[in-house]
């Protein structure tokens, strides 16, 4: 997958979703998953623009954002992955990190573009890739990255 920092289809959402939330919507802190009235706050020039820097903030530092980072794991479930039992490591992701709540957010996802080398799981914001995994990596996966904070080497395929 490709940067996305300062490409035009990035910076069109952002602008939608800033001009949604002056007209009323609202715009998403994606980090703590709450969600802040901004149209309806911003009636003058200086309150639109703390709008958009409290929401730059939130996109761009969310590990200095006051509800703290959370883990947002996408795995493949395209054709290739499910052969390659997709599907029971979702079950087993499910089951093992239930208990970490709103600190790991696990998504499936259709085909990630890594065939042959699943089941595929990605790791955002760290941006690391892993590949092969099983069951079995549940509890390796939740000892080493998601609280010991470090890489787990058996199954890293790249880091973007």
């Amino acid at each position: 997958l490709p940067p996305l920092m300062g490409h035009p289809a990035l910076l069109r959402a952002l602008s939608d979703r800033y001009r949604e939330a002056l007209e009323g919507g609202y715009a998403p802190c994606d980090t703590c998953r709450f969600r802040f009235p901004v149209g309806r706050y911003a009636p003058r020039r200086e309150a639109q623009i703390a709008g958009l820097k409290a929401l730059r903030h939130a996109l761009f530092a969310p590990g200095r954002h006051p509800h703290g980072p959370f883990t947002h794991l996408l795995l493949c479930t395209g054709e290739s992955c499910r052969e390659d039992g997709a599907l029971a490591l979702l079950r087993a992701l499910e089951e093992g990190l239930k208990d970490l709540g709103p600190l790991v957010q696990l998504t499936p996802t259709p085909c990630l573009s890594r065939c042959g080398k699943g089941p595929v799981l990605l790791a955002y914001p760290e941006g690391v890739v892993y590949g092969g995994m099983g069951p079995e990596d549940v509890l390796p996966l939740r000892r080493v990255h998601l609280e010991g904070g470090e890489i787990y080497k058996p199954k890293l395929l790249e880091v973007i």
